[in-house]
């Protein structure tokens, strides 16, 4: 869905609007991905790029 505006005046106008919106609702969060979670996913993506290394290679050959 493509939403377009007459001129660039209307897309700055609704991006204060959005901006406004957020800053007048925002409240603290507590994350919960700690920093052993993301250890553990780039090691899985590094597993994972290791076993698939020959396949990028064909593909990329092809």
């Amino acid at each position: 869905m493509a939403i377009l505006w007459a001129d660039l005046s209307q897309v700055g106008d609704r991006l204060r609007a959005f901006e406004d919106r957020c800053n007048a609702t925002a409240q603290p969060f507590r994350w919960k991905f700690t920093t052993s979670d993301l250890d553990g996913l780039l090691a899985g993506l590094d597993r994972y790029t290791a076993d698939h290394q020959e396949e990028s290679s064909v593909a990329l050959a092809a």
